[in-house]
């Protein structure tokens, strides 16, 4: 049987964890830094998490 996105995108996050590629962070942004980093990464050409890893 398919599997579901939501099983696919489940199985991803455990394998890049598993290799220490990457770890979830989960935090509360107001609705300005949000939107504001949506403006930015979308200026950039960039995704918003390509932009949070943007050295200054």
């Amino acid at each position: 049987m398919a599997k579901t996105n939501a099983q696919r995108q489940a199985e991803y996050r455990a394998r890049r964890r598993r290799d220490g590629v990457s770890t979830r962070l989960n935090i509360e942004v107001s609705l300005v830094a949000h939107f504001a980093l949506e403006r930015l990464a979308h200026h950039h050409g960039l995704t918003q998490r390509q932009m949070d890893h943007r050295p200054p």
